[in-house]
């Protein structure tokens, strides 16, 4: 072999090497993005019922990142979506009656069984809130100015813009709007909205006395006495400063990443992580941590049925909120992290609920001190954030000191105004953090004035 021939095959190698590496390096970036592709697709077709066809759907839903380039099939006969890029890194998701769109995260865990929720009661069966506001809830009402604050709201914005607006004032709809292809009977997606619920829900299993707020360790798995976790107390976990190590980025291959499209059981992962920090010491915003808690939720009951039965009859159905879904993983778990649906109308209910500090129709539905308990500031946080709920922040300084809200990814809102007696429900579809809250909110007290 000639000099000249050494150099081109060493050149060659080294060019095969760097392909390789960066393939390798790709991968995981590869499975995370059509994992997103499948579950968003397969939720939109069959818990959404989005009227689109799959490539507008993708358009609007996958146009950020490189999940535009994505292929998307859909199998009617299964009623699941398979997303790959270039061939590579495919993966499904794929419908489960009363169970939602499930990402196959691991092909030797089955699919869990179908569930048949429970028959709504028949004084919730129609909507409490009238389908236009009476002459008394626009009493006092600058309607034009409220209109200006609707348009606002509604504007295009990056990547796309409000799917939903609801406000309620006094418990009654003072003003509703929707964008092409949504109404009052299309579930939206609220991510990480679906933490404010899932906090709700320890509070009202620590109420039937199922749990016991200050017990140690939170799960079994950690009762080793050399386990640091023994110490966390459910309290920290409910505040997001338990201390545990914790990644929570979308932008790349993180913890958040890896949970929601690489994992079966979600709750099982984040209980691995390892203790970083002592409890109460270091404020860490983590979807693992809402996972934990909706994991010692149902470990509160004798069987899935029984826990799935009581969030439906005590929760959702409770208050007529019937459209409210939040997708499982393939353990059977209920994402309480990120993947509640309801329409905007519920989501509205769900913060009034939260403003009548938790009772509905003169019944108690969440005890009001946990709701309180909800709403003080966890330690490290900077006074911006409670117990699975974000307090007013530096974002929005129109709202009244007292107001909080569900916040979920790409600008889904409930703002709960407790002084204005006002729940401002903000859903939609767009890049993260590029919404101005602030201006919307202000727009709306405006109108609304003293």
């Amino acid at each position: 072999m000639t000099k000249k021939s050494r150099r081109r095959l060493v050149l060659y190698s080294i060019l095969l090497l760097l392909l390789i590496s960066a393939f390798l390096y790709a991968l995981p970036l590869l499975r995370t993005g059509a994992g997103y592709a499948a579950k968003m697709v397969c939720s939109c077709v069959y818990v959404q019922n989005n009227p689109q066809s799959v490539a507008e759907i993708q358009a609007e839903k996958l146009n950020f990142s490189v999940l535009g380039s994505s292929k998307v099939a859909v199998y009617e006969d299964t009623r699941s979506v398979t997303a790959s890029f270039f061939g590579l890194a495919k993966r499904e998701a794929r419908f489960v009656p009363g169970r939602g769109c499930i990402l196959i995260n691991d092909t030797d865990t089955p699919l869990p069984a179908e569930y048949q929720k429970p028959a709504v009661q028949i004084s919730h069966t129609r909507s409490d809130f009238l389908l236009k506001p009476d002459t008394a809830t626009l009493l006092g009402i600058n309607t034009s100015q409220l209109k200006e604050a609707l348009d606002y709201g509604m504007q295009r914005v990056p990547g796309g813009g409000a799917s939903a607006i609801v406000i309620l004032r006094n418990g009654k709809v003072l003003a509703e709007r929707y964008d092409d292809y949504y109404g009052p009977q299309t579930p939206i997606l609220g991510w990480s909205m679906t933490k404010s619920i899932t906090g709700a829900l320890v509070g009202m299993r620590v109420a039937d006395g199922a749990i016991e707020p200050e017990e140690r360790p939170v799960f079994t798995r950690w009762a080793n006495e050399e386990d640091l976790r023994r110490q966390i107390p459910l309290l920290n976990l409910l505040q997001m400063n338990s201390g545990l190590k914790w990644e929570e980025a979308y932008g790349g291959v993180t913890d958040a990443t890896i949970m929601l499209h690489d994992q079966p059981d979600m709750a099982a992962y984040a209980k691995k992580k390892p203790v970083a920090v002592p409890p109460a010491t270091n404020w860490v915003y983590s979807s693992g941590t809402s996972n934990l808690l909706m994991d010692k939720v149902r470990g509160s009951f004798d069987d899935d049925t029984d826990f799935l039965n009581y969030l439906y009859d005590s929760l959702f159905h409770a208050i007529g909120a019937n459209s409210f879904l939040i997708e499982t993983d393939q353990s059977g778990l209920p994402v309480g992290s990120s993947y509640g649906w309801a329409t905007a109308r519920d989501w509205a209910k769900m913060g009034q609920l939260f403003l009548n500090e938790g009772k509905w129709r003169g019944k108690e539905i969440i005890p009001a001190q946990w709701i309180k308990k909800m709403r003080e500031p966890a330690a490290g946080s900077g006074g911006i954030y409670g117990g699975q709920i974000w307090l007013k922040g530096p974002d929005t300084p129109s709202l009244p000191d007292d107001a909080y809200a569900f916040r979920g990814f790409q600008g889904q809102r409930v703002f709960i105004l407790p002084s204005q007696q006002i729940v401002i429900v903000r859903l939609g579809h767009n890049d993260d953090k590029v919404v101005n809250f602030d201006r919307l909110i202000e727009g709306v007290l405006n109108a609304i004035g003293d």
